[in-house]
């Protein structure tokens, strides 16, 4: 997905995005890392606030881009864990 950006360290901020000069203003989910904002994934999410995305789904949204940012970080629930699985 983000091939060029992985194993990025991130932090998901809740935002103020004020997209031009007419003044209107979007508060949704963002997704900073040590180089900034990931403008792509701002714009989608913009995207998909204009197409009347539930706020879950653009969290879960963020949630699948930093997996891919990271995924040595994924938490799987108990019920889907291996018995043989060192982690748990």
């Amino acid at each position: 997905m983000c091939m060029g950006i992985q194993n990025m360290s991130s932090v998901k901020v809740k935002a103020t995005v004020v997209e031009d000069n007419t003044g209107i203003k979007s508060q949704l989910p963002v997704l900073l890392t040590e180089q900034g904002e990931l403008s792509v994934v701002t714009d989608y999410l913009l995207d998909m606030e204009a197409n009347g995305v539930s706020a879950s789904v653009m969290n879960q949204f963020i949630q699948v881009v930093s997996v891919e940012l990271h995924p040595e970080v994924i938490h799987y629930p108990p019920r889907f864990a291996s018995k043989t699985d060192p982690h748990f």
